[in-house]
């Protein structure tokens, strides 16, 4: 139980950290268009809009579907984002 725990805490670190990442430099990118504002607007919106969806949704899932769709849902999602932040970052 303890090492779960610390899994858990180090997952929820990492999700925490690559937000605060992408909220921290990507505006930056916009800064010199000036929509430093609107482009870190977009990304917090995004991110609750993210969050109060997946609340629910995961939860449909896993009720309906049971926790070993759920658990590869989480990383086929993760795999989409980090695919994602991989191709940003090579025009960046």
């Amino acid at each position: 139980m303890p090492l779960s725990v610390l899994f858990l805490a180090l997952t929820s670190a990492c999700s925490h950290s690559i937000n605060f990442l992408l909220i921290c430099l990507v505006p930056k990118r916009f800064e010199k268009y000036g929509r430093f504002s609107l482009v870190i607007g977009l990304i917090n919106s995004c991110t609750y809009v993210g969050a109060a969806i997946s609340t629910y949704g995961f939860a449909a899932v896993s009720e309906n579907c049971g926790w070993n769709v759920t658990l590869v849902l989480w990383g086929v999602l993760a795999l989409i984002g980090f695919i994602c932040c991989f191709t940003a970052m090579q025009k960046w």
